[in-house]
Protein backbone atom coordinates (compact mmCIF):
# COMPACT_ATOMS: atom_id res chain seq x y z
CA UNK A 1 0.00 0.00 0.00
CA UNK A 2 1.40 3.12 -1.07
CA UNK A 3 0.48 6.42 1.55
CA UNK A 4 0.97 10.22 0.38
CA UNK A 5 1.97 12.45 2.93
CA UNK A 6 1.61 16.15 1.94
CA UNK A 7 0.83 19.73 2.67
CA UNK A 8 -0.16 22.43 0.69
CA UNK A 9 -0.26 25.98 1.24
CA UNK A 10 -1.64 29.20 -0.48
CA UNK A 11 1.05 31.12 -1.48
CA UNK A 12 0.90 34.96 -3.42
CA UNK A 13 3.47 34.02 -6.17
CA UNK A 14 5.25 31.40 -6.74
CA UNK A 15 8.91 33.21 -7.69
CA UNK A 16 10.04 33.30 -3.77
CA UNK A 17 9.51 29.65 -3.45
CA UNK A 18 11.04 29.05 -6.90
CA UNK A 19 14.49 30.91 -5.97
CA UNK A 20 14.38 29.31 -2.74
CA UNK A 21 14.66 25.95 -4.46
CA UNK A 22 17.22 26.76 -6.54
CA UNK A 23 19.60 28.02 -3.52
CA UNK A 24 18.46 24.74 -1.59
CA UNK A 25 19.57 22.68 -4.74
CA UNK A 26 16.19 21.60 -5.86
CA UNK A 27 16.48 20.18 -9.34
CA UNK A 28 13.41 20.94 -11.78
CA UNK A 29 11.71 18.15 -13.40
CA UNK A 30 8.95 19.02 -15.31
CA UNK A 31 5.88 21.59 -15.93
CA UNK A 32 2.91 20.60 -17.52
CA UNK A 33 -0.84 21.40 -18.01
CA UNK A 34 -3.14 18.97 -16.21
CA UNK A 35 -6.25 17.95 -16.93
CA UNK A 36 -7.62 16.57 -14.35
CA UNK A 37 -10.98 13.92 -14.14
CA UNK A 38 -12.66 12.82 -11.72
CA UNK A 39 -15.28 9.57 -11.54
CA UNK A 40 -18.13 8.57 -9.55
CA UNK A 41 -20.51 6.04 -9.90
CA UNK A 42 -24.43 7.01 -10.64
CA UNK A 43 -25.17 7.01 -7.37
CA UNK A 44 -21.93 9.19 -6.01
CA UNK A 45 -20.75 6.16 -3.88
CA UNK A 46 -17.10 6.80 -4.12
CA UNK A 47 -17.79 10.82 -3.17
CA UNK A 48 -19.89 9.48 -0.33
CA UNK A 49 -16.97 7.37 1.11
CA UNK A 50 -14.34 10.19 0.83
CA UNK A 51 -12.53 8.35 -1.72
CA UNK A 52 -11.65 9.41 -5.56
CA UNK A 53 -11.08 7.86 -8.58
CA UNK A 54 -9.26 10.15 -11.20
CA UNK A 55 -7.41 10.60 -14.75
CA UNK A 56 -4.43 12.63 -14.95
CA UNK A 57 -3.76 13.92 -18.12
CA UNK A 58 -0.54 15.44 -18.66
CA UNK A 59 0.30 17.88 -21.79
CA UNK A 60 4.93 19.18 -21.17
CA UNK A 61 4.65 22.88 -21.28
CA UNK A 62 8.59 22.15 -20.13
CA UNK A 63 10.32 19.10 -19.49
CA UNK A 64 10.00 15.49 -21.17
CA UNK A 65 6.31 14.31 -22.42
CA UNK A 66 4.22 13.15 -19.68
CA UNK A 67 2.10 9.92 -19.55
CA UNK A 68 -1.69 10.20 -18.38
CA UNK A 69 -2.40 8.56 -15.10
CA UNK A 70 -5.39 6.50 -13.56
CA UNK A 71 -5.34 7.32 -9.28
CA UNK A 72 -7.04 5.88 -6.77
CA UNK A 73 -6.93 8.02 -3.17
CA UNK A 74 -8.57 6.76 -0.77
CA UNK A 75 -10.57 8.76 2.62
CA UNK A 76 -7.95 11.76 3.72
CA UNK A 77 -6.64 11.59 7.31
CA UNK A 78 -5.21 14.34 9.37
CA UNK A 79 -5.67 18.02 8.77
CA UNK A 80 -3.19 20.03 7.33
CA UNK A 81 -0.89 17.58 6.95
CA UNK A 82 -2.88 15.25 4.83
CA UNK A 83 -2.34 11.50 4.68
CA UNK A 84 -4.32 9.39 2.74
CA UNK A 85 -4.00 6.05 0.55
CA UNK A 86 -2.66 6.37 -3.17
CA UNK A 87 -2.44 3.91 -5.61
CA UNK A 88 -1.21 5.25 -9.71
CA UNK A 89 -0.43 3.95 -12.88
CA UNK A 90 0.47 5.31 -16.02
CA UNK A 91 -1.64 5.43 -19.00
CA UNK A 92 -0.64 5.88 -22.45
CA UNK A 93 -3.96 5.84 -24.15
CA UNK A 94 -6.25 8.19 -22.30
CA UNK A 95 -9.15 7.86 -24.59
CA UNK A 96 -9.37 4.42 -24.36
CA UNK A 97 -9.08 4.49 -20.30
CA UNK A 98 -12.21 6.53 -20.62
CA UNK A 99 -14.38 4.73 -22.33
CA UNK A 100 -13.18 1.50 -20.37
CA UNK A 101 -14.37 3.74 -17.09
CA UNK A 102 -17.56 4.73 -19.17
CA UNK A 103 -18.40 1.33 -19.61
CA UNK A 104 -17.99 -0.03 -16.25
CA UNK A 105 -20.95 2.60 -15.14
CA UNK A 106 -18.60 5.34 -14.03
CA UNK A 107 -19.30 8.66 -15.04
CA UNK A 108 -17.17 12.21 -15.39
CA UNK A 109 -18.45 14.86 -12.55
CA UNK A 110 -15.77 16.70 -12.53
CA UNK A 111 -12.71 18.45 -14.93
CA UNK A 112 -10.61 20.90 -13.84
CA UNK A 113 -7.09 22.61 -15.34
CA UNK A 114 -4.01 22.92 -13.24
CA UNK A 115 -0.53 23.95 -14.20
CA UNK A 116 1.97 22.40 -12.42
CA UNK A 117 5.76 22.72 -12.08
CA UNK A 118 7.58 19.85 -9.81
CA UNK A 119 10.88 19.92 -8.33
CA UNK A 120 12.58 17.06 -6.43
CA UNK A 121 14.40 18.41 -3.17
CA UNK A 122 16.03 15.34 -1.24
CA UNK A 123 13.36 12.87 -1.09
CA UNK A 124 10.74 15.48 -1.11
CA UNK A 125 8.48 16.47 -3.95
CA UNK A 126 7.40 20.66 -4.15
CA UNK A 127 5.04 21.18 -6.83
CA UNK A 128 3.96 24.88 -7.51
CA UNK A 129 0.64 25.06 -8.75
CA UNK A 130 -1.61 27.11 -10.38
CA UNK A 131 -5.54 26.60 -10.07
CA UNK A 132 -7.71 29.31 -12.19
CA UNK A 133 -10.41 30.72 -10.04
CA UNK A 134 -8.32 29.71 -6.94
CA UNK A 135 -4.96 30.94 -7.56
CA UNK A 136 -1.60 29.54 -6.66
CA UNK A 137 -0.16 27.10 -3.99
CA UNK A 138 2.92 24.89 -3.37
CA UNK A 139 2.50 21.02 -2.25
CA UNK A 140 5.25 19.52 -0.20
CA UNK A 141 4.92 15.90 -0.22
CA UNK A 142 7.63 14.32 2.03
CA UNK A 143 8.00 11.15 3.83
CA UNK A 144 7.40 12.44 7.46
CA UNK A 145 5.75 15.55 8.78
CA UNK A 146 9.27 16.87 10.66
CA UNK A 147 10.71 16.76 6.80
CA UNK A 148 7.54 18.30 5.45
CA UNK A 149 8.21 21.24 8.01
CA UNK A 150 11.85 21.52 7.26
CA UNK A 151 11.60 22.09 3.60
CA UNK A 152 8.75 24.45 4.20
CA UNK A 153 11.29 26.67 6.74
CA UNK A 154 13.98 26.44 3.91
CA UNK A 155 11.49 27.67 1.57
CA UNK A 156 9.83 30.58 3.51
CA UNK A 157 6.83 28.80 3.65
CA UNK A 158 4.08 29.99 6.11
CA UNK A 159 1.94 26.65 7.16
CA UNK A 160 -0.50 29.10 8.76
CA UNK A 161 -1.51 29.19 5.07
CA UNK A 162 -2.12 25.49 4.69
CA UNK A 163 -5.24 24.47 3.18
CA UNK A 164 -6.57 21.35 4.32
CA UNK A 165 -9.31 21.00 1.49
CA UNK A 166 -8.44 19.65 -2.09
CA UNK A 167 -8.58 21.32 -5.32
CA UNK A 168 -11.39 19.85 -6.23
CA UNK A 169 -13.18 20.42 -2.74
CA UNK A 170 -12.35 24.06 -2.87
CA UNK A 171 -13.47 24.57 -6.71
CA UNK A 172 -17.01 22.93 -5.56
CA UNK A 173 -17.25 24.95 -2.21
CA UNK A 174 -17.08 28.36 -4.80
CA UNK A 175 -19.15 27.11 -7.43
CA UNK A 176 -23.03 27.99 -7.89
CA UNK A 177 -24.13 24.60 -8.13
CA UNK A 178 -23.26 22.61 -5.38
CA UNK A 179 -24.75 19.18 -6.84
CA UNK A 180 -21.54 18.40 -8.13
CA UNK A 181 -23.51 16.70 -10.67
CA UNK A 182 -20.76 18.17 -13.45
CA UNK A 183 -18.64 20.33 -13.06
CA UNK A 184 -15.53 22.16 -15.12
CA UNK A 185 -13.41 24.67 -14.48
CA UNK A 186 -10.72 25.74 -16.82
CA UNK A 187 -8.01 28.62 -18.13
CA UNK A 188 -9.38 31.42 -19.81
CA UNK A 189 -7.95 30.85 -23.54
Amino acid sequence: MSQELEIKIKVVSHDPVREALQECGGEFQSCVLEVNRLFDDMKGDLRKRGVALRIRGRKAIKGPEQYACLTYKGPAHGGYYKSREEHEVNVSDEASLLSILKNLGYRETFLFEKRRETWKLGDATVELDEVPNLGTFVEVEAPTRDEIDAICSRLHLDSRNAVEETYAGLLATNAADKTFSRMEVRFKP
